[in-house]
């Protein structure tokens, strides 16, 4: 039985080396110039076969347009993969705070207490401030924030004291220290942070089927972009005769 095992087994390792040399073979005979051509091509809008009596193409203005779709294109996997991030690495953040019953000031915990004292992205995400407001909240930032408000009470206080005109009073920025400093979801929020970072959870298949999906529709836009501008021209034609 092993005898007859071996020269099968035999067999189908050469056959997969085999294509696996000739896939290596194709691939490198594709070279990045030919895909930057294909690409190029695909890209392109060509406005050779239309004529426009209402509407001015210029070189410069079907730049402009096949810029825009573009910027479009990426837009729209930006905010894909950004969703993504946010339900991911964010989100597990929230969830590990929800975990550990961390809803009030007495019960925050530091990174450290919930496993991301060395995460980049959350330690990023929490200086910015932009993605986790209004669900996330650090004691001593606001303690830090409240002392800052009365700074600048009492300056323009102090101001209007002295019959005096003073520059605007320049609110001082928290710098967090992640080593000591503490997080909690406040309990009125639990909800919004459960539905922005944990309750609809996308995938990497999703981002990859939308990034497809808008590549073609991209692709499609770029083609038929022409022949509606055509219609667009010959509508405006029409009403511009009667």
């Amino acid at each position: 039985m092993n005898f007859i095992a071996r020269p099968a087994a035999s067999a189908a390792a050469k056959a997969s080396a085999a294509a696996k040399a000739f896939i290596a073979e194709k691939a490198s005979a594709v070279t990045s110039e030919e895909i930057l051509d294909v690409l190029a091509e695909w890209l392109h809008m060509d406005f050779s076969d239309y004529s426009y009596s209402h509407i001015t193409i210029s070189d410069v203005s079907a730049r402009r347009l096949q810029l825009i779709v573009i910027a479009f294109f990426i837009a729209v996997c930006a905010a894909t993969y950004y969703s993504l991030l946010n339900r991911g690495v964010f989100g597990r953040f929230i969830k590990s705070l929800g975990a550990e019953n961390a809803f009030s000031p007495e019960t925050a915990k530091t990174l450290a207490e919930v496993g991301y004292e060395k995460n980049v992205a959350v330690r990023s995400a929490i200086t910015g401030g932009s993605v986790y407001r209004g669900v996330l909240r650090c004691p001593a930032c606001d303690e830090f924030n409240l002392s800052a408000e009365r700074q600048r009470s009492e300056y323009y206080a102090a101001a209007a004291a002295a019959g005096k005109r003073v520059r605007p009073f320049r609110t001082p920025r928290y710098r967090y220290r992640f080593e000591t400093d503490r997080f909690y979801i406040p309990e009125s929020e639990a909800f919004t942070a459960e539905a922005r970072f944990i309750r609809r959870r996308g995938t990497v298949l999703t981002a990859v089927v939308v990034t497809v999906a808008s590549f073609a529709a991209m692709i499609l836009t770029l083609k038929m972009l022409p022949e509606v501008l055509q219609f667009a021209d010959n509508f405006i034609g029409i009403f511009s005769a009667s």
